[in-house]
């Protein structure tokens, strides 16, 4: 129910406009002015009306610099974030590269530790293992035969 006044409200509230707008064009033709005034009248609120349209170019002129100008400054900033961020890590990963590069120097120092003992009991190895692997494959040998 209140929807519906609220449209009816509306609605009159409209209708009302138009009469207001039909008097004053009937009252402007009966207030003895001529066609020619009227057509004088309108010309002159075109001329005014350039005015306008030259004011809202500028307006539009000014909004397109002022969104060049937030633009480029937004860049501005973006670039200067960015290399910030570069910096930091570029600080962060020079540590993470010198300790990968300590760490496989350690590990090249031990691999070489590890075949020295390699290369200097290899040959101990093999004399002691040597006759269990004979006398076991002989034991294998007579089990199986």
């Amino acid at each position: 129910m209140f929807k519906r006044q609220i449209i009816l409200q509306k609605i009159l509230w409209e209708c009302a406009q138009r009469q207001e707008e039909l008097f004053s064009a009937k009252s402007f033709r009966s207030s003895g002015e001529s066609v020619a005034g009227h057509a004088a009248a309108a010309a002159g609120r075109e001329a005014g009306g350039g005015e306008g349209v030259q004011a809202h170019k500028r307006k539009n002129r000014r909004l397109k610099q002022a969104e060049e100008e937030a633009q480029a400054e937004t860049e501005q900033y973006r670039l200067q974030r960015e290399r910030e961020f570069k910096a930091k890590e570029a600080a962060a990963l020079g540590s993470h590269g010198s300790c990968s590069s300590e760490m496989e120097k350690e590990t090249q120092e031990k691999m070489t530790v590890l075949q020295n003992y390699f290369q200097q009991n290899r040959d101990e190895v093999l004399e002691t293992s040597w006759p269990l692997c004979v006398t076991f494959g002989q034991k294998s040998m007579k089990t199986t035969a």
